[in-house]
């Protein structure tokens, strides 16, 4: 299977959890694409901005079959880069997952109601969503952990 691993990483915390995914997902057997998503201008962490950016490389999913991403959790929300990847990027048909890092101790403080925001946008897409995961920033195992989750739904 062809998959992109999409991540918005402001620090560093989520695209190191996007790249043990796709380690996992390559030792699979799968063909696996990492983007870091950039923007033309940097982007206010707070979540409820309406901030104008562009995307300078978001990827052209329609050579994937399934497409994952992810970015952190800022103020108990999904980042709004990785909400408007998702409304830009083609999902119709596609499988999606979507994973976030948290710097909170416990997952319901916004990692729950962030993959919930990123697998609705991905339906309004057309996507066929699956559970996503989470897994606390500085907590390495805790990704490795989640990445062999998801590694082992495709």
């Amino acid at each position: 299977m062809k998959i992109v691993v999409v991540a918005h990483s402001k620090t560093g915390n989520t695209w190191e959890f996007g790249g043990i995914i796709a380690g996992k997902l390559t030792e699979k057997g799968h063909k696996v694409d990492a983007v870091r998503l950039e923007t033309d201008v940097p982007v206010d962490t707070n979540p409820r901005s309406k901030q104008a950016f562009k995307f300078t490389n978001l990827p052209d999913t329609s050579r994937y079959d399934a497409v994952l991403a992810g970015g952190p959790v800022w103020g108990f929300s999904a980042s709004p880069v990785i909400m408007q990847a998702i409304k830009e990027m083609k999902l119709d048909g596609k499988r999606f997952l979507p994973f976030v890092t948290h710097g909170l101790p416990v997952a319901a403080l916004g990692a729950k109601q962030s993959l919930s925001a990123m697998n609705k946008a991905a339906e309004a897409a057309g996507a066929q969503t699956l559970a996503g995961k989470n897994a606390h920033m500085k907590n390495r195992k805790a990704m490795e952990e989640a990445a062999a989750q998801i590694a082992n739904v495709f």
